[in-house]
């Protein structure tokens, strides 16, 4: 069945409104903590492990999605991430638990039906389709701090109304979307072997490894960040998800600009020269006692920028030395990186904290940047072009 036009569109709002939501709400919890004074450990240990779990499950959903259960899929994402509206209603953490989960499960099943949905709508318009998907969850995750803290402020709490846009998108998604047709699903032993050939590369494990240090640092700095600008003493607005919302959008204006550069020169300088610049706002943030708002403001732009642009980056580079496999490489480099650098970035960070009596956000992030030397290194043993690379399997 070939969608008209109408239908794609539509296909692609309903995805990309998705897209918004979903990330939205994966982003309430580390300001949740803040606002509330949680011990950043133990949300650190909760946030790390529902994000692997969350995931995780990705392999299971993915293929569910190929067999034609991606509508289903999407739906039941959407219902499943409106959990974390009801953190304002306990600080238990068992349900703190309970309800992370929750949201991390309908991400993973949103995350990659969405994508095969775009992935389908077209031949010609491809990435600027996956682009505008990208940039609303990109804006989702960057609002997310600043609408849940001041609802909660002006409803007393009742913060379970951030939810019912998710509902009102499900109605829609129910009676309006149509998808067009899959290919047939890669079968499990293929998939295994795919993945396998993938880390027996070691252009693609050195892509691989410094993809996972990049994320680590970027979800820790997501996790941290709260609680680093309230112990460092700026307004309200600002730990409450003024920062937050300027370092996150930084990535999300960076990754048009930083693709062209990476096509023009190559996705190795382009990363070299980001984890340089991102490593350097990064530290003048920390080592500022206390910067006009302007002045943070734009620091942590530049950091959100040098430091987002890199996984959007290192996928598209991926994608050009594994070109035969993309679905492989998309599955590496987005959410298996993801599984793993949540827990470091999140669960690591956090955990970091209980080394320190004073200002411990700030000095657990002092130490969580130096990822950015092994990142460095292994950025540097990358190819400057895919071209360059031959596709053989180390034996060794």
């Amino acid at each position: 069945m070939k969608l008209t036009n109408n239908k794609i569109y539509l296909a692609l709002i309903f995805a990309s409104l998705g897209h918004f939501l979903v990330d939205f709400m994966i982003g309430i919890l580390p300001v949740y903590k803040t606002m509330q004074g949680l011990d950043i450990a133990k949300v650190g240990l909760i946030a790390g492990l529902c994000a692997f779990i969350g995931e995780g499950v990705q392999i299971y959903f993915g293929p569910l999605g190929d067999k034609g259960y991606r509508k289903l899929l999407l739906m039941l994402g959407l219902a499943g991430s409106v959990g974390a509206c009801c953190f304002s209603y306990t600080t238990d953490y068992t349900l703190i638990f309970l309800m992370y989960l929750m949201t991390c499960i309908g991400s993973g099943a949103f995350h990659p039906s969405a994508v095969g949905i775009i992935s389908n709508l077209t031949a010609t318009k491809k990435s600027l389709f996956i682009g505008i998907f990208a940039a609303a969850g990109a804006f989702g995750i960057a609002t997310s701090q600043l609408i849940f803290a001041n609802t909660f402020v002006w409803l007393g709490g009742h913060t379970l109304v951030l939810g019912i846009p998710a509902f009102i998108l499900i109605f829609f998604v129910w009676r309006k979307l149509q998808e067009a047709p899959s290919k047939a699903p890669v079968s499990t032993e293929n998939r295994l072997t795919l993945f396998r050939n993938f880390f027996k590369r070691k252009d693609l494990r050195n892509l691989y490894f410094a993809t996972v240090c990049n994320q680590s640092l970027a979800w820790g700095l997501i996790f941290l960040l709260p609680d680093a600008l309230k112990s460092m003493g700026y307004d309200s607005w600002i730990y409450l998800g003024g920062g937050h919302l300027f370092f996150v959008i930084g990535g999300a204006f960076a990754m048009a600009p930083a693709g062209y550069l990476a096509d023009l020169y190559s996705p190795r300088v382009v990363m070299l020269t980001s984890i340089a610049v991102g490593a350097t706002a990064l530290y003048i943030f920390l080592f500022s006692p206390m910067l006009p708002v302007f002045a943070l403001c734009s620091v942590l732009f530049v950091a959100g920028a040098a430091i987002g642009l890199n996984n959007p980056v290192a996928v598209s580079f991926g994608n050009r030395l594994m070109p035969e496999h993309p679905g492989v490489v998309n599955a590496c480099l987005m959410g298996l990186v993801w599984c793993i650098s949540e827990g470091i970035g999140q669960t690591g960070g956090g955990l970091l904290t209980t080394l320190f009596e004073d200002n411990a956000p700030v000095k657990a992030l002092m130490i969580l940047g130096f990822v950015c030397v092994p990142q460095f290194a292994a950025a540097f043993a990358l190819p400057d072009k895919a071209e360059e690379t031959k596709p053989q399997i180390e034996t060794a």
